[in-house]
């Protein structure tokens, strides 16, 4: 019988202690449950950090010419020309003789009244306005393949027109004395010059 109350107490014992263990600590449900809800809780009190915001640059829109079979032409354009200072009077000399038609393929003004070579070029004289006189070699040059390069033009409408072509250049001065000039040898001058260098 004493065997039997060793073994029963033993038994008891043990009993008692896995009792005691388990009112001591928790069991393995309680501590899975803890651990979800403590993952809960950190999970809601942790602060969420927001995406940081980079702006992108939109496209930008470039016009690129349409394929063409045809080739285009290339404009070139005459250049303007340079404005320069006018022509400045230099001494009068009256030309005395009859004008020529042309000198060295230049036209000279049809209603011309004397001319005469002068200083390696040919001055002539004329009624006509410093206006007239300019738009004459603005067309006859022009048609002739010179361009303007440079002008000049004073207060009492006397001109220095430049021209140019692919090879040479030529400079036309139109002087407006404003009066006709009697001389004795002479007679009256017209009050322009023309002389073309």
């Amino acid at each position: 019988m004493l065997g039997l109350k060793k073994k029963f107490n033993i038994g008891f014992a043990l009993l008692l202690f896995s009792i005691l263990l388990s009112a001591c600590g928790p069991s393995p449900e309680k501590l899975a449950a803890a651990s979800a809800a403590e993952t809960a809780a950190a999970a809601t009190n942790t602060p969420t950090i927001p995406p940081t915001y980079t702006p992108t640059t939109p496209p930008t829109a470039t016009n690129t010419p349409l394929p063409s079979d045809t080739p285009q032409p290339t404009l070139t354009p005459t250049p303007a020309p340079d404005i320069i200072d006018g022509p400045k009077t230099f001494y009068m000399v009256w030309p005395a003789y009859s004008p020529l038609e042309t000198w060295e393929g230049f036209p000279i003004h049809p209603d011309a009244v004397k001319g005469q070579e002068y200083m390696g070029g040919y001055l002539y004289s004329t009624y006509q306005t410093g206006k007239i006189l300019k738009e004459y070699y603005l067309s006859m040059l022009g048609e002739k393949g010179w361009h303007l390069a440079k002008i000049g033009e004073s207060k009492n409408e006397s001109f220095l027109l430049i021209f140019q072509n692919e090879y040479d250049e030529v400079s036309i001065t139109i002087l407006d004395f404003g009066v006709a000039f009697d001389s004795s040898s002479l007679g009256t001058l017209p009050p322009r010059s023309v002389f073309l260098k």
